[in-house]
């Protein structure tokens, strides 16, 4: 048999026992904690496989880890470690990004700090021009954070929307992940944010702009309110203030607003609307709102 070939069999052979031993774990404590056994076993034997210099099958397991779970900054460390064992840096970067992205910039767990001063150095040495652009991109949020204030100081609503738009361009222009933004049409039915969120973890919605939406009748002016909604007409529907933004996610609504923080009752993407009785209702509303959602 080729030495190759031996290695590649000896590495299925490490991932084989592993997840058999999640699985005889699963059998005597249950399913509740079955999706971490089986992650955990995964991590344990991709670590293993990296020791022996299997660097290619210690990226195959991690991918499947980090599809389930994207949040330990050890498994993006390890992936960057195996891909720079395989000598693709470029692949290694995003990996280190996110190691920054996780963690604290000033940890007092030495583990923590020692990774995320690894990641830094790696990503400036690696990519000077990228370290220069966040340091650009950092240095714009925090003029739009000063704005911001004189905005909301002044209550001043236009200029509010504005910085709502810039701040949440310039997130998906940089694809930063938990952070979303929208344009809510008062109009449409449940627009996309582009946001996933999950089950029992805490988010905030801030909401700048106004919308029109459909007097007491369909003759009577259109109403001027914000996320918040209107009193000034009422529905057969506890759900929500009329006027107000409502969100869903997995197939559960709940009332948001002009600031709220919520913890969400579901996992999927988060999908917005102006509440109202129902389409029709909406039909010849105007204006939008921009919608920021971030994980605090």
């Amino acid at each position: 048999m080729r030495a190759d070939s031996y290695f590649r069999v000896a590495a299925k052979m490490v991932c084989g026992v592993a997840l058999l031993l999640a699985v005889l774990i699963l059998q005597r404590h249950g399913s509740a904690a079955s999706s971490d056994v089986v992650l955990d076993a995964k991590r344990k034997a991709a670590a293993q496989l990296l020791r022996e210099g299997k660097a290619a099958d210690c990226l195959s397991l991690l991918t499947e880890v980090v599809a389930a779970d994207d949040t330990l900054y050890s498994d993006h460390l390890l992936m960057a470690h195996a891909n720079e064992k395989l000598g693709h840096a470029a692949e290694a970067l995003p990996h280190y990004r996110r190691v920054i992205e996780l963690l604290p910039t000033a940890s007092t767990n030495r583990e923590e700090r020692s990774a995320y001063q690894e990641a830094d150095k790696k990503i400036k040495l690696v990519d000077p021009l990228s370290a220069k652009l966040d340091a650009m991109g950092d240095d714009y949020q925090k003029k739009l954070d000063g704005l911001e204030r004189e905005a909301l100081a002044a209550r001043n609503m236009t200029a509010l929307e504005r910085i709502f738009r810039l701040r949440g361009m310039a997130w998906n222009a940089d694809r930063i992940k938990g952070r979303g933004f929208a344009e809510v049409s008062a109009n449409g039915g449940w627009q996309t944010t582009g946001m996933e969120l999950k089950e029992k973890q805490t988010y905030r919605v801030r909401a700048a702009g106004t919308w029109r939406i459909q007097g007491a009748t369909a003759k009577d002016p259109q109403i001027e309110c914000t996320a918040n909604g209107t009193d000034k007409r009422k529905v057969p529907i506890a759900v929500a203030i009329v006027g107000q933004l409502e969100g869903q996610v997995d197939g559960k609504f709940f009332p948001l607003g002009e600031d709220v923080t919520f913890v969400s009752p579901g996992s999927g993407p988060l999908t917005l609307i102006e509440f109202d009785v129902d389409g029709s209702a909406r039909l010849h509303n105007k204006g939008s709102l921009q919608v920021l959602i971030t994980q605090p």
